[in-house]
């Protein structure tokens, strides 16, 4: 029983940790830090499940574009 317990506990914790990802990168970009958005939206999406949601793309595509329209001196 410890171990079934255990092992869903860590589950859950795993699944609540993936969700509070593209939370911070959405708060990131609310305070406009877009380039360190744009590397958590990267990591996050380098891993495999993640690879293939929509909603990674879709916050990918929000920084890219927020980035494109940054001034950079040159």
């Amino acid at each position: 029983m410890k171990k079934i317990s255990i092992l869903m506990l860590l589950s859950f914790s795993t699944v609540f940790i993936y969700a509070q990802s593209l939370d911070d990168i959405n708060d990131m970009m609310d305070k406009k830090n877009y380039a360190g958005a744009k590397t958590a939206i990267d990591k996050y999406l380098t891993d495999g499940n993640n690879n293939t949601k929509a909603d990674g793309w879709y916050f990918k595509g929000r920084i890219y574009n927020s980035l494109s329209y940054e001034k950079t001196i040159s």
